[in-house]
């Protein structure tokens, strides 16, 4: 699996985006979570555990306003413009 867009710096300009107050992990963690893995599969994929992925999806949720998982993928898919 490739990760693209949220995997890398954001592009200059991009400040205006939510995703411009996450951390570069976080970005991997969300890019993740909009693809539809669950904390398990994350962890798996980036070698971590699954608490530390648990951590990330609640910073995910808090910093993004998000009430649940499903509210973050379309925060997420909004902010791609896909």
């Amino acid at each position: 699996m490739r990760l693209i867009v949220l995997s890398r710096s954001l592009p200059k300009g991009a400040a205006d985006s939510p995703l411009a107050i996450l951390t570069r992990t976080e970005r991997i963690v969300a890019e993740l979570v909009a693809r539809g893995l669950t904390n398990t599969e994350i962890a798996a994929r980036l070698v971590l555990s699954e608490g530390t992925v648990k951590n990330h999806v609640s910073a995910l949720l808090r910093k993004l306003a998000a009430r649940d998982r499903t509210t973050l993928a379309l925060t997420l898919y909004k902010a791609l413009g896909e």
